[in-house]
């Protein structure tokens, strides 16, 4: 029962900050993380592209992710667990990138780029190693780090 519940509310806070991004295209620019942010940046093409790319494309990690940790659907439907996975791993890979491009430019100085910027490179890093991983039939390798990657995008939730 405690089980259940938890992989209710892991579903539920995966899919509430999956869909946060839509924000950003339904009310004023001056929201939020963009707030904060001066006006010369938030004209910069680049970051525009790198903060763009890193919310869409983080937010459909987010979403089709959890649903990868489902043994009864990974078991039950093989085809779809690797069409999702390989959207997942297409997503995590721009969106992080965007989001160590990003990071360069987090509100909170050089220790909140830092952080950033190692998220992002570990959230690659992860999935980039995931991927391999199974190509080359390491299962369990696989599983591992694909742990380890949503962590790092779950990072988003808290």
């Amino acid at each position: 029962m405690v089980k259940k519940g938890l992989w209710i509310l892991f579903a539920t806070f995966a899919l509430l900050i999956g869909f946060y991004p839509t924000i950003y295209f339904l009310i004023d620019r001056k929201f939020g993380l963009l707030n904060s942010k001066s006006a010369e940046l938030l004209s910069n093409t680049f970051w525009n592209i790198g903060f763009y790319t890193h919310i869409i494309l983080g937010g459909v990690a987010l979403l089709i992710g959890w649903i990868q940790f489902s043994p009864k659907m990974r078991n039950k439907r093989m085809a779809l667990h690797r069409k999702l996975g390989k959207a997942y791993v297409v997503s995590v890979l721009l969106s992080a990138l965007g989001g160590i491009y990003i990071g360069f430019f987090a509100t909170g100085g050089w220790v909140s780029s830092a952080g950033f910027i190692c998220l992002g490179v570990v959230w690659f890093y992860t999935t980039l190693k995931a991927y391999l991983y199974i190509k080359n039939a390491e299962i369990v390798k696989h599983q591992k780090m694909m742990v380890f990657s949503y962590a790092a995008c779950f990072a988003a939730v808290t």
